[in-house]
């Protein structure tokens, strides 16, 4: 009996383990579900002109699918901005804003659809309830006047529902406001709502060391969620996305390290290459132990490298010296001399003893580089 129990508590212990697990997983997921861009809840102000490509915020009005043809339909949705009036009136007002003055205008959002599938009021009713009368939007797009005063057409345009409550805490404190992605259908709000849960996270999860952050100006991982999600200015949301970027370079250069370890035998090999990572330092191979034809061309440059080129080739020396296969990428802007660094990369390979292959992505390069 008692095997039977110990049996049943293992069971449900890994039960256990493994819902954990997959909890971890999907609240990675939601934090790792970030805005695709954040509206600034304040209207545009002064006057509107043809072809601008400008930000809303309004009430929708009302939602219209129309059928103009047998083969053709179309949505409208009419909102509602309040928009401060910047118009000056005369020389002496120049610029100058009257808070109290203020005027509404009409977007006119329409979206055509052609086709005798998309003429049917079936399919027509199901897009036209997508937008509900009083909701709160943004909308952003281009916009064309119309004949009517103050009303005008928006055929390229986005739109995103907003909470009224969020919406007047994001006024009220002149923040950004997230718009994330549509994921599975869920509602902006939902998304705003499970994410916006991030006190419930340990201020302290950040798995890098501090002194690591202080060295690149990173903020700790609490922060740049908060920072990604909940912004006080896109300033900070800027900071957050580079420490999050960050993130991506490092465990992909981690996952890197760890496929090149899992090539040497001993453990001794695998030291001496971790040694070398932690001082950048020893990271290169001075010019004296590069191949005797790599010196030869080096020195019949017409110029003299400087001290990034050098840097860069010394480092590339050292990459193609190790037991394990090179992974490099060169950046550089136009002209600074990186094809002279792969050339000499490549003579190191051919005074070693080996092959190497030099290719460029046009045939024009490649007929400039053997006239040379």
């Amino acid at each position: 009996m008692r095997r039977f129990w110990t049996r049943i508590s293992d069971v449900y212990l890994a039960q256990l383990a493994g819902s954990v697990a997959s909890l971890k997983k999907a609240v990675r997921k939601l934090l790792h579900h970030f805005p695709r861009t954040y509206a600034d809840l304040q209207n545009a102000q002064g006057p509107i002109d043809d072809g601008h490509y400008l930000m809303f915020v309004g009430t929708i009005l009302s939602s219209k699918g129309i059928k103009a043809s047998s083969s053709f339909a179309f949505l409208e949705v009419v909102v509602a901005c309040e928009l401060l009036n910047c118009e000056s009136t005369s020389e002496v007002t120049g610029d100058n804003c009257d808070a109290e003055e203020k005027k509404m205008v009409y977007l006119h959002l329409k979206k055509f659809f052609r086709g005798s599938r998309f003429t049917y009021q079936p399919f027509l009713r199901s897009i036209e309830s997508k937008y509900k009368e009083g909701d709160h939007v943004y909308v952003s797009g281009k916009v064309k006047k119309m004949r009517s005063k103050g009303h005008y057409e928006m055929r390229e345009y986005s739109i995103d529902m907003l909470e009224e409550e969020e919406e007047h805490h994001a006024q009220l404190e002149r923040r950004p406001y997230p718009l994330y992605p549509s994921k599975a259908g869920l509602k902006q709000s939902f998304l705003g709502d499970v994410i916006s849960s991030l006190e419930i996270l340990n201020s302290d999860i950040d798995p890098i060391p501090s002194e690591i952050l202080a060295e690149f100006n990173l903020l700790n991982l609490f922060d740049a969620y908060t920072g990604i999600h909940r912004p006080n200015n896109l300033a900070e949301a800027d900071l957050a996305r580079r420490r999050l970027i960050f993130d991506d370079f490092f465990y992909l250069q981690l996952g890197r390290l760890y496929q090149m370890l899992e090539a040497l035998g001993t453990r001794i090999e695998k030291e001496e290459l971790l040694g070398k990572y932690k001082l950048h330092e020893l990271n290169a191979a001075c010019v004296e132990d590069w191949s005797p034809l790599t010196q030869r061309l080096l020195k019949a440059l017409p110029y003299s490298l400087t001290p990034s080129q050098l840097n860069a080739v010394s480092e590339i020396i050292w990459d193609l010296k190790r037991p394990v296969p090179m992974n490099r990428l060169l950046q550089g802007d136009v002209g600074c001399g990186k094809t002279v660094v792969a050339f000499l990369a490549c003579m190191e390979v051919i005074g070693s003893g080996f092959q190497a292959a030099f290719m460029v992505p046009t045939e024009l390069l490649a007929i400039q580089h053997t006239s040379i």
